[in-house]
């Protein structure tokens, strides 16, 4: 597994990856990951994103083995699992490349059908979370989507942007969901009286939408929240090579966190 391992890591590098070789390693690693080479997060002298996230990939799968409604996405790109809130459907993980920090993502309101679960009432997160018995802010921003058959553009904002509050529960059900042509200038005001920048430029509201030959589009109000554990405590947790289970258990104290307590309801 060391030379597999290492194989596919310069294949990885040079660009000619071998799908066999990459599904083989992923199928070894879920059936018993101590039969990878993997290095302890205590153990690394200097940040190494590549073998933290080897890790957190390990910590998840065994996380998702004890947990039967709860499952590993199966994308090649990014790391995550589902989530069992009708107000999301995924959560992500990532490590910061510079230090080493775990950042956890979770999309809220991504749809319109996500969006019912959150503007029930005025919607309200909580400001930090207790995870594993420490407390840890989370960090909330906005992404208002425009969707057709698929993305069409979209805005990434934070509270600064605002002249005044724009998710509001009168808002999401008065403005999002399908909006045909003949009511985009309502989304046009709508947004000119909530936002304070130039966001027809950002988006390329011009051309991407009233150039268009659409009839119509989907927008939801949705919210980007990411939660940061640093690299020290990863270290403190992740020290033997053949016990993942201090980082699973980890991993499914942010996870309830995110289940149970994020959303005030």
């Amino acid at each position: 597994m060391a030379i597999a391992v290492k194989v596919a890591s310069f294949e990885k590098t040079t660009g000619n990856t071998n799908r066999f070789l990459t599904d083989f390693i992923q199928l070894v690693k879920e059936h018993n990951f101590s039969w990878l080479p993997e290095t302890p997060i205590g153990s690394l002298k200097n940040v190494n994103a590549k073998s933290i996230f080897r890790r957190i990939e390990s910590a998840i799968i065994k996380f998702c083995d004890n947990n039967e409604a709860i499952e590993k996405l199966a994308y090649r790109d990014r790391l995550g699992t589902t989530f069992t809130k009708g107000w999301a459907n995924e959560v992500l993980f990532n490590v910061d490349k510079k230090t080493g920090d775990l950042v956890v993502e979770i999309y809220p309101g991504n749809t319109k059908g996500q969006g019912y679960h959150i503007f029930r009432n005025e919607p309200q997160f909580n400001p930090q979370l207790n995870i594993d018995g420490e407390y840890y802010a989370i960090e909330k921003n906005y992404h208002i989507k425009l969707m057709g058959q698929s993305y069409i553009t979209g805005l990434w904002l934070d509270e600064d942007d605002f002249k005044k509050n724009l998710y509001t529960k009168r808002n999401f059900h008065k403005y999002t969901g399908r909006v045909r042509r003949e009511a985009w200038k309502e989304t046009e005001a709508l947004l000119d009286e909530h936002i304070s920048f130039d966001w027809k430029s950002k988006c390329q509201w011009q051309d991407k939408v009233l150039n268009s030959n659409r009839t119509l589009f989907n927008i939801s109000f949705g919210y980007y929240i990411n939660v940061r554990i640093p690299f020290d405590r990863l270290s403190q947790l992740d020290v033997h090579h053949n016990d993942i289970i201090p980082l699973a258990h980890l991993i499914e104290s942010i996870y309830k966190a995110f289940e149970t307590t994020l959303l005030i309801e």
